[in-house]
């Protein structure tokens, strides 16, 4: 499957929901944020959350500052 990520092309295989893609990049589902064709995606349902050939994804992490 093709999917845009932070806006780079990337081929996956095998994964089927949110929270898959997001533990096969190595992210900590409880730590990030995530929109799937600009619309955000709720934590509660990335296990549901099916993905299809094409879509564009934006993972986002929390930032420190101040």
């Amino acid at each position: 499957m093709q999917l845009v990520i932070n806006g780079k092309a990337k081929i996956i295989d095998g994964i089927k929901t949110v929270q898959d893609l997001l533990l096969e990049l190595g992210y900590e589902t409880d730590s990030v944020a995530v929109a799937r064709n600009n619309t955000f995606v709720s934590r509660s349902t990335y296990s549901q959350s099916e993905l299809k050939d094409g879509e564009e994804l934006e993972i986002l992490l929390p930032m420190q500052g101040g």
